[in-house]
């Protein structure tokens, strides 16, 4: 289990409360990482892909901007 392992040093020895907090936040990545992407209209946006085109900047075109405060892992 992994939990019984978070911040341990040594085979049990020793805590490190520093390593519990980075082997919590590891645990909680993973977890995220695991969880299904939700594929929709919304998630694909054709029509941005389509206005841009191939030659385009997605990255200042405005559902990217929106859409860059959710798509990355939070606690």
């Amino acid at each position: 289990m992994v939990i019984h392992s978070c911040g341990m040093v040594g085979t049990y020895i020793g805590v490190s409360l520093e390593k519990w907090i980075i082997d919590e936040e590891l645990c909680g990545m993973v977890r995220n990482m695991m969880t299904p992407i939700e594929i929709n209209e919304e998630s694909i946006d054709l029509e941005a892909i389509t206005s841009i085109g191939a030659g385009g900047n997605y990255l200042t075109h405005p559902t990217t901007l929106a859409n860059c405060r959710t798509a990355f892992y939070e606690k």
